[in-house]
């Protein structure tokens, strides 16, 4: 990839940060409620089609860092319920990350080899044995960006079947829980509010996501025992 190409895709990224941090999400989360009653209606009528259609909406929003992550799944909750809604949104997510992974690979992966290779060195090594476990811990806990976790493929040879299904489970509670607020209340702006406002960051909701992440771990931790007994 030429270098041309490479500051341009850079910039871009830049760009969609200062978006991230200028444009307001109100009036976004408004429009996104008013295409959502539509969309309710549409969606008992066509379901299949229409959690096909939510799915790739998932996938395709969640490739930058744009916040927007959290109305995607309060959006899945309002319009399939909570069960089905929050394993729609963890699909999207693990499309996305997929994405993410592949055209990072293709884009970014032998400048990011030759910059990173020597000092990623052991990270890679461990990532290529058991990147589904790590990829998996760190999808478990809701205070690292979901954008941030889909940049750790691009830089580390984990298989792109265990980048999907890493993030898909690991990103599973944490959806299941926003689409039940999303499914409660009907009107996104106040989910919204409602989640934003610290729900996964109590006590009770961020201990256990801790406690699965640790316990994801679990069988890296036991290989290296049972090699160093």
């Amino acid at each position: 990839m030429s270098v041309r190409l490479r500051l341009f895709l850079l910039v871009l990224a830049a760009l969609a940060l200062m978006l991230a941090w200028l444009v307001p999400l109100g009036p976004a989360l408004a429009w996104l409620e008013g295409a959502a009653r539509q969309a309710a209606v549409w969606s008992r009528q066509q379901p299949v089609p229409a959690a096909l259609g939510y799915v790739g909406l998932v996938a395709v929003g969640k490739l930058s860092p744009v916040p927007g992550g959290i109305a995607l799944m309060l959006l899945g909750g309002l319009l399939f319920g909570t069960l089905a809604g929050g394993a729609l949104a963890a699909v999207g997510a693990g499309f996305s990350a997929l994405i993410v992974a592949v055209l990072g690979r293709r884009l970014f992966g032998d400048y990011a080899a030759r910059r990173l290779g020597p000092r990623l060195e052991h990270i890679a090594e461990a990532m290529a044995k058991d990147g589904f476990y790590y990829l998996l811990a760190m999808r478990l806990l809701p205070v690292l960006p979901a954008w941030m976790v889909n940049l750790v493929p691009v830089a580390v040879p984990v298989p792109l079947a265990q980048v999907a299904l890493a993030t898909t489970l690991g990103i599973l509670p944490v959806c299941l829980l926003v689409a039940r607020v999303g499914a409660e209340v009907s009107a996104l702006t106040r989910a919204h509010e409602a989640v934003t406002a610290g729900l996964l960051l109590d006590p009770a909701v961020l201990l256990p996501l801790l406690a699965l992440s640790a316990l994801s771990l679990a069988p890296v931790v036991a290989k290296r025992v049972r090699r160093g007994a």
